[in-house]
């Protein structure tokens, strides 16, 4: 699944059960989630792997 800005918009609570929600079920189906960020503490907080992309150009990839 991609999602891009999840959290764009949405109040920091509504961000957190999503979040939640969102790593249930990655841990119960086994689905892989390519997901597109600013919020970059909420998104470690679930990620198992992250990349920051800055002007086009990885600089940093690496364990969550």
């Amino acid at each position: 699944m991609m999602m891009d800005e999840l959290s764009l918009g949405l109040a920091l609570f509504i961000v957190k059960d999503m979040m939640k929600l969102l790593k249930q079920m990655c841990d119960q189906f086994g689905t892989t989630i390519l997901f597109i960020e600013q919020n970059v503490r909420a998104a470690l907080q679930i990620a198992d792997h992250a990349c920051v992309i800055d002007r086009g150009e990885i600089v940093i990839y690496g364990k969550a």
